[in-house]
Parts: C-alpha cells; sequence; structure tokens
C-alpha cells in the first residue's frame, strides 16, 4: 500500500472517530440537560459577581417604566414578605411593584421582566428579583439572563440569550443549544461558560473543541 493511502486512511479512521465521539458526547449532555436541570445551577457567589459585572456600568439604581421612562434612586432593594406582594423599594420610602416596571437597577444587579421574552416559561419566585424578572449575567455581544424556578424543594437557574440590545431574548433550551452548537461553536462555548462553572464546562469545551477539528477535517479532505 502506498504512502498516500495510508495517509487518506488515517485522516478517514481520525474524522470517523472525532465524528462519532461528537455525537455521543452530545447526547450525554443533551440528555444530562433535560433531566437534571439543577446542574446549571451556579454557586451563588460566581452568580452575584457575574450579576454586578453585567449592570449597566456609570448608572445609579434605576427603574424603566412600562411607558419607557425612567426614574433614578438612591437605594433600590427588594421588599418580601408574609402575605405581601414582592416589591422593591425605592430611596426607603416609594414601593414599586412588577407590574408598573420593564426593568429596574440596583447595587447588585440589572434585571428584565419576563413579560418581553420570546420564549420560556415565567418565574414566580422572589429569591434574588421580582417575580417574573430575570437578572443579566453577562453583557456584551451576547447578553445573557437568568431566572431561578422551582423543581421539588430545589432552585435551578433557567438560562436566556439575546443577540445583543435589540434581539429576542430566547430560552436556553436543549433544541436552542443544539442548534447554537452547530452555527457557531464560539458562541455555544460562551454561553456554556456562564451557565456553569463545574466540570462539566470543560467537556462542553471540548466538545465545542471537537465540532471545530471535524469541520476542518470536512474542509481538507
Amino acid at each position: 500500500m502506498s504512502q498516500s493511502c495510508v495517509l487518506l486512511q488515517n485522516n478517514s479512521m481520525k474524522k470517523t472517530f472525532i465524528l462519532a465521539g461528537l455525537a455521543i458526547i452530545t447526547g450525554l449532555l443533551l440528555q444530562s440537560c433535560a433531566s437534571n436541570k439543577d446542574s446549571f445551577s451556579v454557586p451563588k457567589e460566581d452568580m452575584v459577581k457575574q450579576a454586578r459585572e453585567a449592570r449597566e456600568s456609570e448608572l445609579p439604581c434605576f427603574v424603566q417604566w412600562n411607558d419607557g421612562s425612567f426614574s433614578f434612586f438612591n437605594s433600590l432593594t427588594l421588599s418580601t414578605g408574609v402575605f405581601k406582594e414582592p416589591r422593591l423599594l425605592a430611596d426607603d420610602e416609594l414601593e414599586i411593584s412588577s407590574k408598573q416596571i420593564i426593568a429596574y437597577q440596583n447595587e447588585e444587579h440589572y434585571a428584565i421582566s419576563q413579560e418581553h421574552f420570546k420564549m420560556g416559561r415565567k418565574s414566580f419566585l422572589a429569591v434574588e428579583t421580582l417575580p417574573g424578572f430575570a437578572i443579566r449575567v453577562a453583557k456584551g455581544k451576547l447578553n445573557i439572563y437568568s431566572a431561578k424556578f422551582n423543581k421539588g424543594q430545589h432552585s435551578y437557574d433557567q438560562y436566556y440569550v439575546q443577540d445583543g440590545d435589540k434581539g429576542p431574548i430566547l430560552a436556553c433550551t436543549n433544541e436552542f443549544m443544539s442548534e447554537l452548537l452547530q452555527n457557531d461553536p464560539t458562541a455555544f462555548d460562551f454561553v456554556y461558560s456562564q451557565m456553569s462553572g463545574t466540570a462539566k464546562n470543560k467537556k462542553l469545551q471540548q466538545l465545542a473543541s471537537l465540532q471545530k477539528t471535524s469541520q476542518g477535517l470536512t474542509r481538507n479532505k
């Protein structure tokens, strides 16, 4: 057998191995996504840091009302209680309902109403933000939001992605992430790096790397 035949055979075997590995890992990860959403919960200290970094820089506490106008305050805190509707308390005196505003920012985070999300169900928890709102945890070319949901006695973080500030806000479902992996592995890796600080993220980075390698082999065959 000639040397060129051996090289072609090796490249073919390598490509087959990579594609097979990619299919297996993708299947396992998507199955894991569907069966264990708690695995996407980011440690609280990491979430707090991400949310602070994703605020509107150099701007104080504010709310954006339903008519699009803004009001600015010195402080804005979440007020909750038994038999009491969760509200924002501005400057320790003005109570603001979630139904009155589109978005708000305090010292901890920037949050937006899920009423404007294109897909995904609404959260009713008032743990870190108003019920029906999602906290922005990454800001840039891709904006990423997080909202908490109940799952039995535990809670998990549901993530949403927006392309820039004008694009629709979409839930990170298995179908969405699978399509993102195929179309933009770099964006896929970025989204998952925000969603999980666990060892699973390393596997996802390897998955994106395998995807790029298989594409390279296809072009060079």
